[in-house]
């Protein structure tokens, strides 16, 4: 799998460089945590946590960052809400969608009777090459 690009709080110090970690969540991507920051600097990485979900939505990614700090579930949780709602629209999106077909469907019934009308127009332009036929012999005579 792709590497996670969502990357939480600033770059960590050469000091924590082997307190990072690669963890994984339910098979998405891969992505970095810090965990060994004071309590001030998870704080400032929560924050960026919530402007991330709410900016970005996890498009490409879909929420595989895990914080080993418990208080930053609860914007992560709240991020899944939002796009479960947005599953709820489109699906309303699809319904739309398909009053339109039927929609649709009547015009072409329309246009299955406009066919009616240039048929029985045919009829007629049929019938005025006879009556020119009938002249011809009455020449002839």
């Amino acid at each position: 799998m792709a590497q996670c690009k969502l990357f939480w709080g600033p770059k960590a110090p050469d000091e924590f460089e082997k307190a990072q970690k690669w963890v994984s969540y339910a098979n998405h991507s891969w992505c970095k945590a810090i965990l060994a920051f004071s309590v001030a600097v998870a704080l400032t990485q929560i924050g960026a946590i919530a402007l991330t979900l709410s900016t970005q939505g996890a498009k490409e990614h879909t929420l595989c960052c895990i914080c080993h700090y418990q208080s930053a579930s609860a914007p992560i949780k709240s991020g899944s809400a939002t796009i479960k709602s947005g599953s709820a629209t489109i699906k309303s999106g699809s319904a739309t969608i398909k009053s339109v077909s039927a929609t649709i469907k009547s015009a072409s019934t329309t246009i299955k009777s406009g066919s009616a009308t240039i048929k029985s127009v045919s009829a007629t332009i049929k019938s005025v090459p006879a009556t020119i036929k009938s002249v011809s012999g009455t020449l002839n005579m």
